[in-house]
């Protein structure tokens, strides 16, 4: 009779382990299928990439990459930090969300302009398109 208990142990134990690989497997397809719907062909999952195009000096030309949402101002808290009497310490965010990119102002003192037009809520934003935050012009990479 005790063999007969091993072999129902081992058999419980086995579906056990496939039972474990197979929701295993399960788990990191969706969470791929998940990722790739996420990122549609913009490169990496909410992936922000800004270059400073004009601006104070030590910043100007720089290539800044970050993951699902940027903060801009003159606040050590921010994002991209930067010295200039123009810019709040929290003047503008970057949002990654439903697969597009959304530029807000944070109730700056001096605005958020896209396209030359001061904006006043979440803006969609497109790679290529060229903003600014108080005297410094930021372009959206690819």
């Amino acid at each position: 009779m005790f063999p007969f208990y091993m072999l129902i142990a081992k058999i419980s134990f086995l579906i056990f382990i496939y039972l474990f690989l197979f929701i295993t497997v399960i788990i990191i397809y969706l969470d791929l299928r998940k990722r790739s719907i996420l990122s549609a062909g913009n490169g990496a999952i909410g992936e922000i990439k800004l270059k400073i195009i004009d601006g104070p000096s030590n910043i100007r030309g720089k290539i800044f990459s970050f993951q699902e949402k940027v903060e801009i101002g003159r606040s050590v808290k921010s994002n991209i930090i930067i010295d200039d009497p123009t810019i709040s310490n929290h003047h503008a965010s970057l949002t990654f969300q439903k697969n597009h990119l959304y530029l807000e102002d944070l109730g700056s003192t001096n605005g958020t302009y896209y396209q030359g037009k001061k904006i006043t809520g979440p803006t969609i934003i497109n790679i290529g398109d060229k903003f600014q935050v108080g005297g410094t012009k930021i372009v959206y990479k690819e």
